[in-house]
């Protein structure tokens, strides 16, 4: 006996095929399996498209303080791959350069908020 989740029950019976790779919630509630929150998504764009964890101590996305250099630095990750951004005076300029970095690489599925 298998267990199916309600989304992919949803996305199969309204486009009669199974999603390439994941289906993502837009509004990040898992619950809500409106159509219009349901989308086609990369592993990558689903992990785009997160609120901040518990660990986060900065306040912002992508941001984290850097003890050796005692400034805020600014990094994203896409396909395992890690991107540097830089380190900042301030958590907001750390955080700029993410929301720059998030767009560029993320489109749509960039939560910067």
């Amino acid at each position: 006996k298998s267990a199916y989740r309600l989304h992919l029950i949803i996305w199969k019976w309204v486009t009669g095929s199974d999603p390439k790779d994941e289906i993502d919630h837009r509004d990040l509630d898992g619950c809500n399996n409106r159509w219009s929150n349901l989308r086609e998504a990369t592993r990558s764009q689903n992990g785009a498209n997160i609120s901040l964890t518990c660990r986060n101590t900065s306040g912002f996305k992508g941001v984290s303080f850097c003890r050796p250099t005692s400034r805020w630095r600014a990094s994203i990750r896409k396909n395992g791959r890690l991107y540097f951004l830089g380190d900042f005076d301030t958590p907001q300029e750390a955080y700029a350069a993410y929301v720059i970095k998030a767009k560029e690489l993320f489109g749509e599925f960039a939560r910067i908020k």
